[in-house]
């Protein structure tokens, strides 16, 4: 499942890795039957839990969040509390440097302007950077 939607595209460091880490559990707390890319993720397996890195092939790499499995009640669009299922995409950017950037867009059901939900799900993706080196995050 990729839920369609509308992105807030991001520029992050590497330690995007350990801010997944806390975005994740804040998915955890607002819906405890969380699923992850389509599997149950109990909150005793989060610990377990990491980013994947993304694919070599310059393909962004994607996980994905909802409250169920799509057919229980969790398709892509919103509910009747105006929640869905949303997506982080992201993918490496290597820099002449030697750093690596990632690239990442954070797929929402609405506009995170006018829709609160939506805005939520942005705003735990860049508080869960808070504790980070300055400019770990910034707006693409």
């Amino acid at each position: 499942m990729l839920p369609t939607g509308y992105a807030t595209d991001f520029v992050a460091d590497s330690s995007l890795f350990h801010a997944m880490f806390r975005f994740v559990r804040r998915a955890q707390q607002r819906w405890p039957g969380l699923h992850v890319d389509g599997e149950p993720l109990p909150p005793d397996a989060l610990e377990d839990w990491h980013l994947p890195e993304p694919g070599e092939d310059g393909r962004p790499s994607a996980v994905t969040f909802s409250p169920g499995r799509p057919g229980e009640g969790a398709g892509h669009g919103p509910d009747a509390a105006g929640q869905g299922a949303y997506a982080v995409f992201y993918r490496a950017h290597r820099q002449p440097l030697g750093e690596v950037l990632y690239a990442v867009s954070v797929v929402t059901p609405a506009d995170p302007d006018t829709d609160p939900f939506s805005r939520d799900v942005v705003r735990d993706f860049l508080e869960a950077f808070e504790g980070s080196r300055p400019g770990a995050v910034r707006h693409a």
